[in-house]
């Protein structure tokens, strides 16, 4: 892994990493057990948390990109997430910020793309529902609407309401919930601009002349080939395991935790702390 000082990372991407990161603590944390608990409405819960954050930031912030960016760093995080579906929130997470960052970018930094950017990210999670729906049943529209009104039941327990005005109704829901996030992050941020106004950089992250953001022994040698082949090994394993083909599975798994454990020794130092595996297992529980 390479060392990056404060010199060689870009201002926009430390910003972008307090931000992504911030998000990624509730994302990871609180949607485990939103989702875990099965809580209606939890990804807009999660999505009006999103676009609070984000808007507070940017407006606090005002630099190009910087949601983006963060969107990209919080949905790499959510990997880590003790949840058994990730790949679908980690696309939601990054679509959000990307909508957020387009309406920024045609409408500027004001109050007005927040709201409109706050209420299509929320609203995404809704698509993104229908986009697997259309996958799944293909463009039978009989069945899609189906899906979606036992989905909008399921959220909102209400029965006794025609399919219609209850797809309405959630629709309506998610987007006031973006608004609502919109108008919050744009007033926390607004009220910490106050705060930084006696500063002469305001924002400005420094990781210090001493430290490194990534610390790994010097001996350890960044390489793509590995990357790629540590992917194709736990893509192999878990596809063993899929398919029920345990002993070969468990023996594949067993051979490269023994290679990882040679070839990263560094990397082992941080897996020896308790607190580690304090800290996870509760999370995971």
């Amino acid at each position: 892994m390479k060392i990056f000082s404060s010199g060689s990372l870009r201002q926009v991407w430390l910003q972008a990493s307090v931000a992504g990161s911030i998000w990624a603590s509730f994302e990871i944390i609180l949607g485990s057990f939103l989702h875990n608990l099965k809580i209606p409405l939890s990804g807009a819960v999660l999505a009006f948390i999103g676009v609070w954050i984000m808007i507070a930031f940017q407006h606090l912030w005002k630099v190009k990109g910087l949601l983006w960016r963060a969107g990209l760093i919080c949905a790499l995080m959510k990997s880590i997430s003790p949840s058994a579906i990730i790949l679908g929130p980690m696309i939601g997470i990054f679509t959000e910020a990307l909508l957020m960052e387009i309406s920024v970018r045609l409408l500027g930094r004001n109050l007005i793309a927040y709201i409109i950017g706050g209420g299509l990210a929320v609203l995404s999670t809704l698509l993104q529902k229908i986009i697997s729906l259309i996958i799944l049943y293909g463009l039978d529209l009989v069945r899609i609407i189906e899906a979606l009104y036992k989905y909008a039941v399921k959220q909102t327990g209400l029965e006794h309401i025609s399919a219609a005005n209850l797809i309405l109704l959630i629709t309506s829901i998610y987007i006031l919930a973006g608004i609502a996030g919109a108008i919050l992050g744009y007033r926390t941020g607004r009220r910490q601009s106050g705060i930084y106004q006696n500063r002469t950089s305001p924002g400005t992250i420094s990781l210090g002349s001493n430290r490194n953001l990534l610390r790994n022994d010097e001996n350890e040698k960044y390489s793509l080939l590995f990357l790629a082949l540590n992917i194709a090994i736990m893509v192999a394993i878990l596809g063993l395991l899929n398919f029920n083909l345990l002993i070969p599975g468990i023996a594949a798994a067993l051979s490269f935790i023994t290679f990882c454990i040679i070839r990263y020794p560094g990397s082992m130092k941080r897996l020896k702390k308790p607190g580690f595996w304090i800290t996870f297992i509760l999370i995971t529980f």
